[in-house]
Formats: C-alpha cells, sequence, structure tokens
C-alpha cells in the first residue's frame, strides 16, 4: 500500500516535468522562428517546418554523399533526321575506370547497343533512350533522354547591319535526311532548288537570280535502268528548251559520246577521243559525281582547269597548288551575254581560306570586294574583314567582325568592331528540324 502511494506522486511529478518541459521548448523553437523577419509563417507552420526538417536532416543522403555518387550522363545531338547515322556517348561521374563499367543502350526494352558509345541511325519519330550502367563495385546508374529524327534539317542564318542593327538579309539551306541540298539561298544574289529520285540522283536543279530573273534556268535529267544519266534539258526563264545533252553508253556503261544542240533536230555528236587528255565533266549538285564536262589535270592529277557551259553561260574554274599538293588558289569565272562574276580564294597551309575576292558586274551595275579571315586555334573562323575594292556592294560593311562560339564549336554570334568600339550583332544562326518542307 505503501508503494502504491509513492508512486502515484512519483507519476504526477513526471507528467508535470513533461509538460513544463514541452512548454519550454515550444518557447524556445516560437522565439526562434520569429526572430526571422524574411519569411512569416503561422506557429503551426513554424513547429511542421522545424519537425519536417529535422526528419530530413537524419534520413536524407547529405549533400556530400551525392556529390560522390556514381552516376551517367548522355551526351550528344539529339534532334537529327531520319536514318542518319550520329552517335551518343557516355559522361561517367565519381568512377575514374571507364573500362571497367557496363554499358546497355536500350528503346522500349529492346536493346541497342553495349559500350561507352551508341552510333546509329533512326527511323522518323521520337525515340526514348535509356543507358544503364554498372561500375566493378556493383553500383548502378541510369541516364534517359528523348532523340526526335525528322525528315529536313534547315539553318538560317540572320544578317544584321553592322552600323544600325537592322536585319538585312537572310541566308537558308535545307538539306533532306541524306545530307542533300534541297536549297541553297543566300538572300542577296540567287538562290538554287534541287529535286531527287528515290535512289538519290538529281532530277531537277533551279537557277534563280534575285535582281535577273530572265537568267533563271532548269535542268532537267533522265536516267537509264542502270542509273546512267542519258538526257539532259536546260530550260530558260519562259520553260522553254535551250540546250540538250544526250548521253551513249557501251555495255560496260562506260560513256562512249554525247550528243548535244538547242533541240532534238539540232544535235551533234561528239567523242571523247577528240579531246586527248581531257575529260568531260557536268557539275549539277555538290553531291552529284556524273562526269560531262571538260576538265584538265597536272602530272600530279590534281585538277587545274575546268570548263562548263549552261545555256549562254560558261564557267570557267582554275586551280592552283602548292610543292606538297595542297591547293593554294582556285579562280571562277562565270560570263554570259549581259553578265560576268569572278571569284577568287586564297587558302593557308592548313587549307583554310584566308581572302575571298569577288567581282560582279553588268551592263548597269559593278560590285567588287574583298573578304580577309583569321582562325582560332580549332580553325574556326575568329575574325573577317570585309573592304569594298570598286563599284557599289549593298551588303558589305568595311567592319572587322569577331566570332563567339558555343561549347560545342557552333556559331555563336558574330559582333562588329567600328573604329575600335563594339558594334551590333550582325549574325544569328538557327538550327531547326521539321517534317514540313517550304521552299518559296
Amino acid at each position: 500500500m505503501i508503494k502504491k502511494i509513492l508512486i502515484v506522486p512519483l507519476l504526477l511529478t513526471i507528467v508535470i516535468f513533461s509538460f513544463s518541459h514541452e512548454d519550454v521548448m515550444r518557447k524556445q523553437i516560437i522565439e526562434k522562428h520569429m526572430a526571422l523577419p524574411e519569411k512569416e509563417h503561422s506557429l503551426v507552420e513554424e513547429i511542421v517546418d522545424v519537425y519536417n526538417s529535422d526528419l530530413d536532416e537524419i534520413n536524407a543522403t547529405t549533400k556530400e554523399d551525392e556529390e560522390k555518387k556514381f552516376t551517367v550522363e548522355i551526351k550528344g545531338e539529339l534532334n537529327t533526321t531520319k536514318e542518319t547515322l550520329i552517335t551518343l556517348t557516355t559522361k561517367v561521374k565519381n568512377y575514374n575506370n571507364l573500362d571497367a563499367c557496363n554499358f546497355f543502350w536500350s528503346e522500349e526494352g529492346t536493346l541497342l547497343g553495349i559500350g561507352s558509345t551508341l552510333e546509329m541511325s533512326f527511323e522518323k519519330g521520337e525515340h526514348k533512350i535509356f543507358l544503364r550502367a554498372l561500375d566493378s563495385n556493383g553500383n548502378e546508374a541510369n541516364a534517359t533522354v528523348i532523340l526526335n529524327a525528322y525528315d529536313y534539317h534547315m539553318i538560317t542564318k540572320l544578317h544584321y547591319n553592322a552600323y544600325y542593327g537592322n536585319l538585312e538579309y537572310t541566308e537558308k539551306d535545307i538539306m533532306n535526311h541524306k545530307g542533300r541540298y534541297l536549297l541553297m539561298d543566300d538572300g542577296t544574289f540567287s538562290k538554287y532548288i534541287y529535286a531527287y529520285d528515290d535512289e538519290g540522283r538529281t532530277i531537277e536543279s533551279k537557277s534563280e537570280y534575285y535582281d535577273y530573273p530572265t537568267e533563271n534556268q532548269t535542268r532537267r535529267f533522265e536516267y537509264d535502268e542502270q542509273g546512267n544519266r542519258v538526257k539532259e534539258m536546260t530550260l530558260n526563264s519562259n520553260d522553254e528548251i535551250i540546250y540538250m545533252i544526250i548521253y551513249e553508253y557501251d555495255e560496260d556503261g562506260v560513256l562512249i559520246s554525247t550528243k548535244s544542240g538547242t533541240d532534238e533536230n539540232s544535235l551533234s555528236s561528239e567523242n571523247y577521243n577528240e579531246y586527248e587528255g581531257s575529260v568531260y565533266y557536268e557539275d549539277t549538285n555538290l553531291n552529284d559525281t556524273n562526269s560531262n564536262d571538260k576538265k584538265e589535270y597536272n602530272d600530279n592529277g590534281k585538277l587545274v582547269y575546268e570548263e562548263s557551259y549552261y545555256g549562254s553561260m560558261k564557267i570557267i574554274s582554275e586551280y592552283d597548288y602548292n610543292e606538297e599538293g595542297k591547293l593554294t588558289k582556285d579562280v571562277s569565272t562565270m560570263t554570259s551575254e549581259s553578265r560576268k562574276s569572278v571569284r577568287t580564294n586564297l587558302y593557308d597551309d592548313k587549307s583554310q581560306l584566308i581572302s575571298f575576292e569577288r567581282l560582279y558586274s553588268d551592263n548597269d551595275y559593278q560590285c567588287h570586294y574583298k573578304r580577309d579571315y583569321t582562325y582560332n586555334s580549332e580553325g574556326a573562323v575568329l575574325t573577317k574583314i570585309d573592304q569594298l575594292l570598286g563599284g557599289e556592294c549593298p551588303y558589305i560593311d568595311e567592319v572587322k567582325k569577331n566570332y563567339a562560339y558555343d561549347n560545342d564549336g557552333k556559331i555563336k554570334s558574330i559582333s562588329s568592331i567600328i573604329d575600335g568600339e563594339k558594334g551590333y550583332t550582325t549574325l544569328k544562326v538557327i538550327e531547326t528540324y521539321t517534317n514540313i518542307l517550304e521552299i518559296e
């Protein structure tokens, strides 16, 4: 009975002490957080915040532990064209021995490849790429990216005035998923439009000139079952045939003769044996390799002279080389009944273009200018300086331009330097991928 009497006061004392201690702790919490004016909270919110904060500190991984955690990251272009070979690489953090890791690439449960690098092409559409990595200690890390594959790749370059900052002209290039140009538009002088068959052969090319629409031309091409070009027609701006070439081959597919003229009733034959030391070449696109017009080579097999005719237009290209066989200079002269254009390029020992000179003239107008380049250690253009040599060139600013690049080495911007002072940004480059082809 005495023990029971002693226990009751003892329990009562513990309860009273507990409530008293709780009041003291609550008061300390309130005083502590009421003293912080940066963020207002109600009493209940403050107590909950403290409670949750204490639990987080007990249960959560510390920042230091997180920084030491084995992780992986997928690097590479995530926008591309369909059926185009691309490379995705792995960046590992907190593990030095990459060779001791195992990497597994997959898409929707289907294994794509094994190793730190994935090189493949993708069908048109969205692809969720999953990477699983295992180090030699049994640690696992994962990464996921979304990759999109499109039909077309477009590069747009917006050129701004160096003195006033206003948009002057827009360049645009469009390529299909095979990297072939569908449009090459310099925004000032001319544009070239190309069409291809299912085999990737050029079936039509158009040349359009902004200020001289009457000089516009279209060239169309036909092929036999073996893929040999058998017919070429050049049409003027009114879609009238002004020049035609018929190609003949032997049983082995070797070109043996051509017939050319203004129409099918005026074709004249040509035989390659009549031009000793020369071959013929017809250049319809940077991607084509068919040969039909005249070319001459030096003793080392280097092209030194090239001559082509496009209706009333004649193009002559000449090339110079150094002792090591590297190109040092090329000159291209284009003449027609109404105009003349001369383009001269000079190259350094690294085959980098260091000087570009262009002369354009017709009956009423002349533009003659020079452009010099310097490069950084990675071979990218560092500076460009334009100089007017004669006539009038509306889009030539006689200023120095500095080039800036992003971490991937792509042009980020170009800024002008005028009399030692920084001017406006003169170039903005926009790369887009699309499934909608829009060629004006």
